[in-house]
Order: C-alpha cells, then sequence, then structure tokens
C-alpha cells in the first residue's frame, strides 16, 4: 500500500511511514476522532510545545544545545514559542489589566514606601510621591499596550548582551535562539505568578522575574559548561552592561523628551490614550 501523505510504499502493519514519518489513518472520520486528534494535538505532551516546555523546565542546555546542533523535528521553532508565550501574556494580562495595573501599583506603593522611610529626603514630599504613583501607571499602561513591541525590541537586544558577555562557541543567531526560548517560558512564569499573587498576594507576581532568572542561569550554565564561580562573573558582567546600556538609553529617552516636550514634538499621555 502507498502511504496518503507521501504516496511512499510500506506495509499494510505499519503505523507510521518510513519515509515522511505521517501517521497512517485506517479509520473514517467520525466526531470522536477528530475530538481526539484535537486533543493529543493541542494538550498532549507529544505535542512540540509542551515538549519544549517540559525540555526547557529539566534540562534547558541540554534542548538548546540539541537545537542549535541539528534537533530541529522535535522540539518548537524558537521564534514560534516565544510568540505564543507572548500571545499567552499580551491575552491574560488584557483580560485581567485592571488586576495587573493594581499589583504593579502596590508594589510601586511598597517601593515609595520603604524609599520615605529608609532614604527620607525628598522621597517623603507628598508632591514627589503623587508624581511617581501617576508616572508609574502611566508607564505600566504603556508597557500593556506595546508588550509585543517591547518584546521583539528586546529580544535582539538581550542576544547582543548574552552574546557580548559569553561570546565564544556559539555566535549571535544561536543567542537568539536560546534567548527565544528563555524568554517564551518567562512569559509562563509571569502568566503564574500572575493569577497567584491574585489570589493570594500581589508580592508574589515578582517572583517570576527570579524564576526567569533561574532559569537563564540554569540554562546558561549548562550550555557553556560553566562552574558557579565562572557563571557569577558573567551574570555580574552582563547585569554592569544592561545597567550601562540602560543608564545611556534613559539618558536618551529624557532628551528627547525634554525636546519633545519643550517644542510641542511629544506628548506621552496622548501616546499612553493611542
Amino acid at each position: 500500500m502507498e502511504c496518503k501523505n507521501c504516496a511512499y510504499e510500506i506495509d499494510e502493519n505499519e503505523f507510521y511511514c518510513q519515509h515522511c514519518g505521517g501517521k497512517i489513518i485506517r479509520n473514517r472520520i467520525s466526531l470522536k476522532l477528530l475530538l481526539s486528534e484535537a486533543a493529543a494535538n493541542i494538550f498532549g505532551w507529544d505535542n512540540k510545545y509542551f515538549l519544549t516546555v517540559r525540555g526547557l523546565f529539566v534540562y534547558p542546555g541540554k534542548l538548546l544545545q540539541q537545537y542549535i546542533d541539528g534537533t530541529r523535528k522535535r522540539y518548537m521553532n524558537p521564534i514560534s514559542f516565544l510568540l505564543i508565550g507572548l500571545t499567552l501574556g499580551i491575552f491574560f494580562f488584557n483580560i485581567f489589566s485592571e488586576q495587573y495595573l493594581s499589583i504593579t501599583e502596590k508594589a510601586n506603593e511598597s517601593q515609595l514606601e520603604w524609599m520615605a522611610q529608609n532614604l527620607g529626603g525628598i522621597y517623603e514630599s507628598d508632591e514627589f510621591q503623587e508624581k511617581s504613583r501617576a508616572d508609574s501607571n502611566k508607564m505600566q499602561e504603556f508597557l500593556l499596550r506595546y508588550l509585543n513591541i517591547i518584546t521583539l525590541i528586546n529580544l535582539p537586544l538581550y542576544a547582543l548582551l548574552s552574546w557580548s558577555v559569553f561570546r565564544k562557541r556559539y555566535n549571535f543567531g544561536e543567542h537568539l535562539v536560546v534567548n527565544s526560548y528563555l524568554q517564551g517560558v518567562g512569559f509562563l512564569f509571569s502568566i503564574l505568578f500572575f493569577f497567584v499573587a491574585i489570589i493570594v498576594h500581589p508580592s508574589l507576581f515578582f517572583l517570576s522575574l527570579l524564576g526567569t532568572f533561574s532559569l537563564y542561569c540554569h540554562a546558561y550554565k549548562q550550555l557553556y559548561k560553566l562552574s558557579w564561580s565562572e557563571l557569577i562573573l558573567k551574570i555580574l558582567l552582563f547585569i554592569g552592561i544592561l545597567i550601562g546600556l540602560s543608564i545611556v538609553l534613559g539618558i536618551a529617552f529624557f532628551v528627547i523628551g525634554y525636546i519633545g516636550a519643550r517644542f510641542g514634538l511629544l506628548d506621552f499621555e496622548n501616546l499612553i490614550k493611542m
């Protein structure tokens, strides 16, 4: 008999085509068959997405190494994997936008309270605290609205930073693969701890950052076969470069914002309302 997918000659007792790997279907289509196949494809552990998620949690360095070395059919494409995580994040954070903004607002309140108690001075000023709250809320609304654009801009930036820090063995494109997978899992952490924060306490939402950071460390330690001391040095270098870059970008945005506001070219409030 012939495979109905590729017309390759196969034995009648085969369950899968040896040529294309397609499953040999012998049953007629029924509602039960359609539902069972849909459930297997979407929720089954042999689904590429779940296989990739499971691999990144259990053996991240090994999975990344396998994909870079050419094991591509077993795991989901890294960009597709990231886009699924991003889509889920956008969906849930927008559906529960009020809870999201409430959680970030409470976190900002705690930060302002700590600064007032421990640093004093201007941080105790009601005017300063009110302005900080307003700016923080606007920024969170901006991030929520443009999460997709921000994520796609950050992806090559983080890949460039990790490539700059770790350098040898893997090129920039391979670091794009690594960061796509890890950021995709980062969205899953964010969604999980977001719902935990809603149910238990708002501060627990930020454990997602710790989870993503831990996964990054674990993955790069395995991928580069680093000792703990080597990993810590690399992390410190990465953080140092990131802080330096953030300062440069912050100054640049401040200057652009000042010039825009001075000459009426930029209105951040209207940008948020778009």
